[in-house]
Parts: C-alpha cells; sequence; structure tokens
C-alpha cells in the first residue's frame, strides 16, 4: 500500500523539519492512528481512500486521507499545511517511492500526486482534539 510509503517519508523527512521550527512531540501513523496513547501531542494518520488498480494500464493511482490532530488547533492546521506544501512540492514531479524497512519490500516508481484537496475542519474527536484532513491523489507504477 503506497500510503505505508508516504507515511515512511513523512516520518523521515518532514518530522524534523517540524522539529527544526519548534513543532515537537508529533508522531506518524498509517491506516492505525492510537488516539494519543502514546503520549505525544500531534497525530498525522495516512489513510487509503480508495483509487483504480493498473489493469491493463501502467499507472495505478490511490485516493489517501492525512488526518492531523493534536492539543493546539493552530499548531495542527499548520502542520496540516505544511503536510500539503510539501506534498507539492515533492510529489508533483516524478519520483519514486524506495522499500520501507520491515514493513514492504515493494519500490514505486513514476509517482505523482494528481491532486491535493483543501484543508478540512472535521472538528473535535472523542478525546477533545481538532481534526484536519486533507485528502490526495497519487499515480504510480509498480
Amino acid at each position: 500500500m503506497i500510503s505505508l510509503h508516504i507515511a515512511q517519508d513523512l516520518k523521515e523527512t518532514l518530522l524534523p523539519t517540524l522539529t527544526s521550527k519548534g513543532i515537537t512531540g508529533v508522531v506518524v501513523f498509517d491506516e492505525k492512528d492510537e488516539l494519543f496513547k502514546t503520549g505525544e501531542k500531534y497525530h498525522i494518520t495516512l489513510f487509503s481512500n480508495g483509487g483504480t488498480r493498473a489493469d491493463g494500464r501502467a499507472t495505478s493511482t490511490q485516493n489517501f486521507d492525512v488526518e492531523v490532530r493534536g492539543v493546539n488547533h493552530a499548531i495542527s492546521k499548520d502542520i496540516t499545511e505544511r503536510i500539503g506544501e510539501y506534498m507539492q512540492e515533492t510529489y508533483t514531479g516524478l519520483c519514486i517511492l524506495p522499500a520501507v524497512h520491515n514493513v514492504s519490500n515493494r519500490i514505486y516508481s513514476k509517482c505523482r500526486i494528481l491532486e491535493i484537496g483543501n484543508i478540512i475542519n472535521l472538528g473535535e474527536d472523542n478525546e477533545g482534539k481538532i481534526v484536519f484532513r486533507l485528502s490526495a491523489q497519487i499515480t504510480y507504477t509498480k
């Protein structure tokens, strides 16, 4: 699942940038968000959300959502905006997503984000944290 690879990229590339800007206590999950059981202040979770298989075509698409929830409304929204900007800068041209150690041996090539939606405020979760969602669609070749 390509969202595993994007989550790993965010962990390795975006989290150090956030930390350097003073935003700490951020954790990235793929598909399973433990809702603050880890004690972190901010959660970034990626969820796959449909797409198309490459049946007869060389390219598949994957729709996915990125949800950010946290203890501070403004910082959570800022993290969501930074993720959108990062994806715009990183994935709008063709790129490769390498294998993820101990998670997936697949290498995805000719990756390109076709569409990044606007940020949606989903309101509060069951722990009183504001949740923001950003949706995107990426094309890729296995």
